[in-house]
């Protein structure tokens, strides 16, 4: 099961990095973004369910320690996909305006620092939903509560505590 860990994580950094590579281009192929977005959110409910199996075994055998390091490394992978980031403006006529006189570039306003989108919600806004797929973030939103529930009950809280 670790490799299978191992391999998911490899596969969730490349498909993140071919999604920011499709939408910093001016047009790009919407089957394509798509493709990478699957792989994406089917990776990550892999990794759940696998971690979820892995730290249960690990509670049935009483190794707390290694639990929490599973459930912990679970939450640092979605905390990057779910975080913004900091970043330059994606301007377009901006990154055009190297070709422009210099009266022209002086409309257009001067980069900034902005908050970029996390990743997860530049393929919540990219993504073309249908009937099939339209409560796909609710599932995934459920099996991380469940996730949460998990390493709430490890750390020895009451799920029905008021």
């Amino acid at each position: 099961m670790e490799q299978s860990v191992g391999a998911i994580k490899t596969d969730l950094n490349t498909n993140k990095n071919q999604i920011k590579k499709l939408v910093n281009e001016i047009q790009y192929n919407e089957q394509s973004f798509e493709r990478h977005a699957n792989f994406i959110l089917d990776d990550l409910t892999l990794l759940l369910k696998i971690v979820g199996m892995q730290t249960y075994i690990d509670l049935t055998l009483d190794n707390e320690p290694m639990a929490l390091d599973r459930i912990e490394s679970v939450r640092y992978i979605f905390a990057d996909y779910s975080s913004k980031s900091k970043g330059e403006s994606r301007n377009l006529l901006q990154k055009l305006s190297s070709n422009f006189p210099t009266k022209l570039k002086k409309l257009i306003p001067n980069s900034r620092m902005v908050e970029n989108p996390s990743l997860l919600e530049i393929i919540h806004d990219n993504y073309r939903y249908n009937d099939k797929n339209k409560d796909l973030w609710l599932k995934i939103n459920n099996e991380m509560q469940i996730g949460s529930e998990i390493n709430f009950l490890i750390k020895g809280g009451d799920i029905y505590e008021d």
